[in-house]
């Protein structure tokens, strides 16, 4: 070979990415079902019904199959591109890299600023006030201590931060590390989970009652006097001008529910950000399982959540104390201070009747109600993106190279734990200066990368079988009905889901973009810089003889 064949710029940046095929179906069913944290769904019922036309939430339930087009795109796009690097890798080798990258650069945006969120929340909403409910109903003062100590913004940042590098450790030590981390939490939230719902299968209404009407008599409610605090808590709701939600099942009561209802189910796709270490992930059958299977096993265990529990502690109840905890806040025990998100995680401690279950319980259900299940799988999803854009010389080298001891990109997660402690500080400072700005946040990064992963996989997955032929027609994915392509139709869906989603976000002040509009906006402002600093990087690597637009006709190396 000649010394100038030699000196040759490289489309990519290596032959091979290094990475090692070693999750299997087991992990990857647990990591898809870890990042739709379904646990949390019955407080955010709690935080949002007020705002909402119905509250039929069993009845919505079944709408949220449409979510799941969203998953059977990305398995039949993981199978005919089975890399790591997620939708980055299908959008670019199937729309355009523009597209691909502004896209993808929003959502590592948007989800590192999400990784410092719950950094700062697992505490704030998680084992602050789980010590704290633990110690109140077991009398202990020291836990009590504990709950609020841990929830004091500073201690939440030193923790926060403590959290985070442990996760990156586990991070660097293997990928296998990192998933057996996440299979163990998963398992324990599934079990106290399940166990909570258990408790309150039998717990009838007429129980729940006294057991609440006991809990207030004996704290410093504004409702202690009174003879039936229970029936008291929907009085004082009404007297406040609050009016409960219809149970009707009419598409006007049901579709706006969707919104928080799909956190449950619409992002356990989130195994094809790191194919490129998964046994079989070229087999469509395998990542349906993982991913569609996740998904309905996550929604049947939410509708028997929602169903046991609203049959025990009473709709009306609920959603009147969803409104009072707000109107009339002295409704709650002064020591409440996380108000209607500690109550509501309360009572699956009060319906165990006993302090040491009530306890594992609490404890054990955190995981998901604060998000902290959730934390290290959407660590891995940034990393592996930025992997991606170094793989096509997007991003700096250093982020694609892999230990050869751990078979991990070292430097790409280094970097991000720093980028998720900055994260992390902003979140604390911005909860300091104004508390009611975490609203519109927490609106904005949900569904600003909703929009960033899965809007363009659906329309990558319409035009796939005509714009990549080639692709396509090697694919596994290629499955017909009477000739016309599965993955078409189930693109064509998922868009219009994301259009439902979009509205629905946005047209209810509930939700926050309507009430803090800069919000709104800012979570389209990464969109544009990403596309953008595509375009610097593309002139930048041009000048060195790289042809970025050539590497992306190509499928990255393994």
């Amino acid at each position: 070979m000649s010394e100038e064949q030699n000196k040759e710029p490289k489309v990519f940046k290596r032959k091979a990415t290094g990475l090692v095929r070693e999750a299997t179906l087991f992990d990857t069913f647990l990591f898809n079902g870890a990042a739709s944290a379904f646990g949390s769904m019955v407080i955010l019922f709690g935080l949002y019904i007020t705002g909402l036309p119905g509250g039929n939430v069993i009845a919505a339930l079944p709408l949220l199959l449409i979510a799941f087009s969203i998953g059977v795109v990305y398995s039949f796009l993981t199978a005919t591109m089975p890399r790591s690097g997620g939708d980055y890798v299908f959008n670019s080798r199937i729309l355009h890299p523009s597209l691909a990258f502004a896209f993808n650069f929003a959502l590592v945006f948007l989800q590192t600023l999400w990784v410092g969120f719950m950094l700062w929340f697992i505490w704030q909403t998680g084992f602050g006030p789980a010590f704290y409910l633990i110690g109140y109903q077991t009398h202990n003062t020291a836990l009590q201590g504990l709950g609020s100590w841990v929830s004091v913004p500073l201690n939440s940042l030193l923790l926060g931060t403590i959290l985070n590098i442990v996760y990156g450790f586990i991070a660097i030590s293997g990928t296998k590390n990192l998933l057996r981390t996440v299979n163990i939490v998963q398992i324990i939230t599934l079990s106290t989970t399940a166990i909570g719902v258990g408790v309150f299968a039998f717990t009838p209404n007429s129980t729940f009652v006294n057991l609440f009407n006991t809990f207030i008599h004996s704290s410093d409610s504004s409702l202690a006097s009174s003879a039936n605090p229970y029936q008291a808590v929907i009085s004082t709701a009404a007297s406040s001008g609050f009016h409960i939600p219809s149970l009707g099942i009419s598409l006007p009561l049901l579709v706006p529910l969707l919104p928080f209802l799909a956190g449950g189910v619409m992002w356990t796709f989130y195994s094809a950000y790191f194919a490129g270490e998964i046994k079989n992930a070229n087999s469509v059958k395998r990542n349906l399982i993982s991913i569609i299977g996740s998904a309905t096993f996550n929604l049947v265990f939410m509708g028997l959540m929602f169903f046991f529990f609203l049959n025990s502690v009473g709709y009306n109840f609920m959603t009147s104390l969803a409104s009072a905890a707000y109107s009339t806040p002295a409704v709650l025990p002064s020591g409440f201070t996380g108000g209607l998100t500690w109550i509501v995680t309360y009572f699956f401690g009060l319906a165990a009747q006993n302090p040491i279950l009530g306890a594992i319980i609490v404890l054990g259900m955190t995981f998901s109600i604060s998000s902290a299940v959730m934390l290290p799988v959407i660590a891995l999803q940034i990393q592996r993106n930025v992997f991606g854009w170094s793989i096509d010389r997007l991003a700096p080298d250093k982020f694609s190279e892999v230990s050869p001891k751990y078979h991990t990109p070292v430097f790409a997660v280094i970097m991000s734990v720093v980028f998720y402690e900055i994260a992390l500080g902003f979140e604390v400072g911005l909860n300091s200066i104004n508390s009611t700005l975490v609203g519109g946040m927490y609106a904005m990064l949900i569904l600003g990368p909703a929009l960033a992963c899965m809007l363009l996989p659906g329309i990558s997955g319409i035009v796939l079988p005509w714009r990549r032929k080639d692709l396509y027609n090697a694919s596994p994915a290629k499955i017909e009905i009477k000739g016309f392509p599965v993955i078409v139709i189930f693109g064509v869906i998922s868009v219009i889901w994301m259009g439902i989603l979009t509205y629905e976000f946005l047209a209810w002040p509930v939700y926050g973009l309507l009430t803090y509009p800069l919000f709104a906006i800012l979570a389209f402002v990464p969109f544009i810089f990403g596309f953008g600093l595509y375009w610097a990087i593309r002139a930048y690597r041009k000048r060195q003889g790289v042809d970025i637009d050539l590497a992306c006709q190509e499928i990255p190396p393994a």
